[in-house]
């Protein structure tokens, strides 16, 4: 379906890929390995799969004490794409290969916490992480933990960090861990992300994402009372927007499931093949995202 798009977006990381310095897995290497074990199995070239295995290998030695923890670009991020590779099944692992990880971000508190709002781009990294590795006595812990972080830091909190965190949570309502907690930081969010949207400080992005979790809500006055609170214009994520937050942030029932315009794709790719940048070839934002956002699609709708 994408055949020839995805050879040109593969073609394009794979020639360039040198120019990446981050490691990590939306701006970094780890994300770029992700896409080429999807477009090796996509693709059956093996060639693919054999570049990702090396460069999975040399993050994985250049990984110390002094790696950050966050999510965009350390330690969480890494962790929750090794286990996404184990769970669907390119690669296999000794049942220990994260067990460092998962002491290192265990360990995470409220310092950490606040560190990512200083982060380029702001995730709840300990909780993404432990959601995607089921660790059920961590979300409790960590649900336990928000409360306090979240009134400390109100004043620091951005929409796309607040939009993370309520990911997280429901999620923790939906495996029905600590829900009673879970609607409470509900209700508080509410608040602070109210103050957010009157004072309009938000990126049209942020919103779409923002809607996306509403319609998750388990209680449908909860719904209605937070749609209320958005803007009146129906804000759709845009195409690289859409397929980063796709695969970091799964619903089982909103996948945006529409075909993308092959001539809005071609378009898109000369322009970014034009005036190409490193980040242009990442998860975030980028080719990589869009690549596994493509092969996602012809999935669903037949190559």
């Amino acid at each position: 379906m994408y055949n020839s798009i995805l050879r040109q977006i593969a073609n394009t990381i794979y020639i360039n890929v040198q120019n990446v310095e981050y490691l990590g897995l939306l701006k970094g290497k780890f994300g770029i390995a992700l896409f080429f074990y999807h477009y090796a199995r996509y693709s059956g070239n093996n060639i693919y799969s054999e570049f990702s295995d090396d460069c999975i290998e040399n993050i994985f030695t250049q990984l110390n004490q002094n790696t950050p923890k966050d999510f965009s670009n350390g330690l969480c991020g890494i962790g929750w794409g090794i286990d996404y590779l184990i769970k669907n099944n390119f690669i296999e692992a000794e049942s220990d290969i994260l067990a460092e990880v998962d002491l290192n971000v265990k360990k995470m508190g409220l310092n950490d916490f606040k560190s990512d709002l200083d982060a380029e781009i702001n995730f709840f990294s300990k909780g993404l992480y432990i959601l995607q590795r089921e660790d059920i006595e961590s979300i409790r812990e960590t649900i336990l933990l928000c409360k306090d972080f979240l009134h400390e830091n109100k004043n620091l909190l951005s929409l796309a960090y607040l939009n993370s965190v309520i990911y997280f949570i429901v999620k923790s309502i939906s495996l029905n861990i600590e829900p009673e907690q879970c609607k409470e930081l509900l209700d508080r969010l509410y608040i602070y992300i109210a103050d957010i949207i009157n004072n309009k400080k938000y990126i049209d992005a942020e919103i779409a994402l923002l809607r996306r979790y509403i319609n998750e809500f388990d209680c449908s006055e909860r719904v209605k009372q937070w749609q209320d609170l958005l803007p009146g214009e129906n804000i759709h994520l845009n195409i690289l927007g859409r397929s980063w937050t796709n695969l970091i942030y799964p619903f089982s029932n909103i996948f945006e499931e529409t075909m993308i315009d092959p001539i809005i794709l071609e378009e898109l790719l000369k322009t970014k093949i034009q005036e190409l940048e490193s980040s242009d070839l990442s998860v975030y934002n980028g080719l990589a995202g869009l690549g596994i956002e493509l092969i996602r699609i012809s999935q669903i709708y037949g190559n």
